[in-house]
Order: structure tokens, then C-alpha cells, then sequence
């Protein structure tokens, strides 16, 4: 696959919304359409060679019985539907991005080298629209067709640059960023930190808490990891704290009164939360079947759900205006699969994660801090995003985190034919 080929499909799916809005809708399936081919040519293989590595095995069994605890709450709901199927497709696309990079990979230095240095490229140019965005906001987002979306918060407007949302901005800026720290953690070049701090003084303009939560975790890292550990701890408790208190603590006070204080009717993420336990206990074990909570295909046509448990009238997921009604994750796996569905479905982002010891023994450590990192930005993502299933945050996690690990599987294979 050509250095050229990757690029161009990587920058299509950076900006596939933005490029939808402005050229043909279709587009905004582009991430779906590969997925989709990604599996067609796994199978393919697996006609082909009838081999199978026990890592994808085992992946593959818990997402199919995750999918089949999805399938029998939705027969025993209101039987299964397209909507149902569809939404079922969209929950594991991650794990399909996954498995088919870990089995169709081999030696991804070189692939891996080709992304992180299109991604740093586009995190440049996308700090340069960010300038604009920020001076001449209305403007700007009018030449884009993007006018319509406009968040205030502290008295600033959340930049976004191009993309098309302030979330996906941030988390953007914030991988830029992380990259470029894994750097420095491994040559300690001044230049790296510095490029890096930069990113996230980028990404924090996205008025994103869930930048704030992931720079707060890098800058406590960096202080723990360094030799005298209670030193780290000192200056964490006596500056580090009180500097992102004080700078960023409307945003904080922001965050507070929107999902913790205030009541459950007026904070659609904060009831989606508290109903997804409800629903797990009243449906215990499997929940109430994909599509039904959540998630996009229980807005239409909306979900019965939500009139039983009255969330039909909290601000944001009522069904004349359910804007809000995809803004969790976790309490959709837990609401639609129940208690089994969410331990299957985390039981994968575990064994994943389990990769990393061998990960840090075999590769180098610079793929090792990036596959940590991703993975926890991820997680700090999905606890008010969907972000392993949203375009096009799932598909750059899960090939980075699929192409890491396959070359670790690449690396065993070599010492086998070597020993």
C-alpha cells in the first residue's frame, strides 16, 4: 500500500463530515465502506490460509457474544429490526477496525511512521485554522457551511478549526499532542515537549473538559515517572492543581454544574447515566436491545424506552429535540445490553490493553507510550462521547492500537524463526 494511498484515505477520513456538508452526504459513510472492506478481506484470508491468530480468535468471540446478548434483548424487546442491526454494526465497527489491521498487518513500522507523520502534518494546518476560527468565528464557519454550530462556554467560543465539532477538535490536537510527548519521553529532546505543549495549548481551546482531564493525567505522569516520586507528588498537590484550578476553573465550575448539581431532568447526560443503571436493573441481565438507548438509531424512530422510564421529557431527549441523546457512551452498552453485554464488551478493550507488557518487552518504547496513551485518551473520551464508534475518532484509535499490536505479533514471529 503506497505512502500516497494511506495519506489521501487517512485526510478523507479527518474530514469526511466536513467534505459531506460541502460536496455529497454520502461521504460521511466513507468510514463505514472501509470497514465494511477491511472484513470483506479478512475473510477472505481466513478462506484463503483457514489460519487464525489465537489474539483475533478470542477478540472475535467476545465482540459475536456481545452481539448475540445485543441480539436476544432486542427479539425478547420488540423483536429484531434493521434499526436494531444497523445499530449493532455501529457498536463493533472499532473491533472490526481492530482485528482486520492485527490480521491483514505484518512489519507496520513503516505504516505507523506514514500516520503519526500525516497526523502531526494535519494537527499544523489545523492550528492555523484554529487562529481564524477563533478571531472570525461566524465568518469562518459560514464559508463552511458550518455557521449553524456555535458553543460558548466561559465567554470564549469553543474552537474547532475544521473539523466540525469542538470535540473532535480537541481530541485531535490532544493525539497530535500526546504523539509528540511519547517522542519526548523517549529522546528527551527539548523541541518534542515543546511541540507538544504546543498542540495542547491548541487543543484546550476546544474549552473541551476532557482535554483538561487528559493533560492533567501527562503532566502527573511525567512528575511520578521521574525518580524522586514524592517530589512528583508535592508539586502535583501544591501547583499543578492549583494552576489548572485557576486557569481553567470556569470550565471546571462549568462542567460541575452541568452534569453533577444540577437535577437529572435538566442535564440529558447526567440522566442518560442514572437511567442506564435503572434500565440494566429492570432488564437484568441482557438490557433492552440495540438501538433502543443511547445511541443514534433510538432517536428514529425514538425509542419506547424513554417514555417508560419518562426520559422523554428531560431537555435534550425529548423527542422533538434528542440533540443530547448520544452524548454517553458506557450507559448505551450497559442500558441496551444489560450487565453481561457491558463485561463482553469491556472484556475486549482488556485484552487489548493486555498487549502493552509485551508491547514495552518487544517494540520500541516510543509505540508503547502512544498505545498507552491512546488507549487511556480514548477511555477519558468515552466516559461523555461515543467515541469508539464516532467518525472518525474510532477508526484512527483502533488502527493505531491494531497496527502497534500486529507488529508485536510480527516481532514474535521473528524470534520463533530465529530461536
Amino acid at each position: 500500500m503506497s505512502r500516497i494511498f494511506i495519506q489521501i484515505v487517512l485526510v478523507i477520513l479527518l474530514f469526511q463530515e466536513l467534505l459531506a456538508v460541502n460536496l455529497h452526504p454520502l461521504i460521511d459513510m466513507a468510514d463505514e465502506v472501509i470497514v465494511v472492506f477491511l472484513a470483506f478481506l479478512v475473510f477472505l484470508k481466513l478462506l484463503k490460509s483457514q489460519t487464525i491468530s489465537k489474539h483475533t480468535m478470542l477478540v472475535l468471540l467476545i465482540t459475536i457474544a456481545f452481539l448475540f446478548i445485543g441480539f436476544i434483548s432486542s427479539f425478547l424487546r420488540d423483536g429484531i429490526s434493521i434499526n436494531s442491526i444497523i445499530s449493532s454494526f455501529l457498536v463493533v465497527k472499532g473491533f472490526i477496525i481492530y482485528i482486520t489491521i492485527f490480521e491483514l498487518t505484518g512489519k507496520n513500522e513503516n505504516r505507523i511512521s506514514i500516520i503519526i507523520k500525516t497526523i502531526i502534518s494535519v494537527g499544523f494546518i489545523l492550528m492555523f485554522f484554529a487562529v481564524i476560527d477563533f478571531l472570525l468565528y461566524e465568518k469562518f464557519r459560514a464559508l463552511l457551511n458550518l455557521d449553524y454550530r456555535q458553543d460558548i462556554r466561559a465567554g470564549l467560543v469553543s474552537v474547532q478549526s475544521l473539523m466540525t465539532h469542538p470535540g473532535v477538535y480537541g481530541w485531535f490536537m490532544s493525539l497530535c499532542g500526546i504523539i509528540m510527548f511519547s517522542r519526548y519521553l523517549i529522546n528527551k529532546n527539548k523541541k518534542d515537549i515543546i511541540i507538544s505543549v504546543i498542540f495542547f495549548l491548541f487543543a484546550l481551546i476546544s474549552l473541551r473538559f476532557k482535554v483538561i482531564m487528559l493533560l492533567a493525567f501527562l503532566i502527573s505522569y511525567l512528575l511520578f515517572k521521574s525518580k524522586n516520586k514524592l517530589l512528583g507528588i508535592i508539586v502535583v498537590s501544591l501547583f499543578v492543581v492549583p494552576i489548572f484550578l485557576f486557569f481553567f476553573g470556569d470550565i471546571f465550575s462549568l462542567t460541575i454544574d452541568r452534569y453533577i448539581q444540577i437535577d437529572y431532568d435538566e442535564s440529558a447526560r447526567k440522566a442518560l447515566y442514572l437511567f442506564s443503571f435503572v434500565i440494566a436493573k429492570e432488564y437484568f441481565p441482557v438490557g433492552t436491545g440495540f438501538g433502543t438507548y443511547g445511541t443514534f438509531q433510538s432517536i428514529e424512530p425514538y425509542s419506547s424506552v424513554y417514555y417508560e422510564f419518562g426520559l422523554n421529557r428531560v431537555w435534550g431527549l425529548r423527542p422533538d429535540n434528542p440533540m443530547w441523546l448520544t452524548d454517553t457512551f458506557w450507559p448505551a452498552i450497559l442500558g441496551e445490553t444489560g450487565l453481561v453485554g457491558i463485561i463482553l464488551y469491556g472484556s475486549v478493550f482488556l485484552i487489548i490493553f493486555r498487549n502493552r507488557k509485551q508491547i514495552k518487552k518487544r517494540l520500541n518504547l516510543y509505540y508503547y507510550y502512544i498505545f498507552i496513551f491512546v488507549f487511556i485518551q480514548a477511555f477519558l473520551e468515552s466516559l461523555a462521547e461515543q467515541i469508539y464508534f464516532s467518525s472518525p475518532q474510532f477508526i484512527i484509535i483502533f488502527t493505531l492500537l491494531g497496527l502497534i499490536s500486529a507488529d508485536l505479533k510480527e516481532k514474535k514471529i521473528e524470534e520463533s524463526v530465529n530461536s
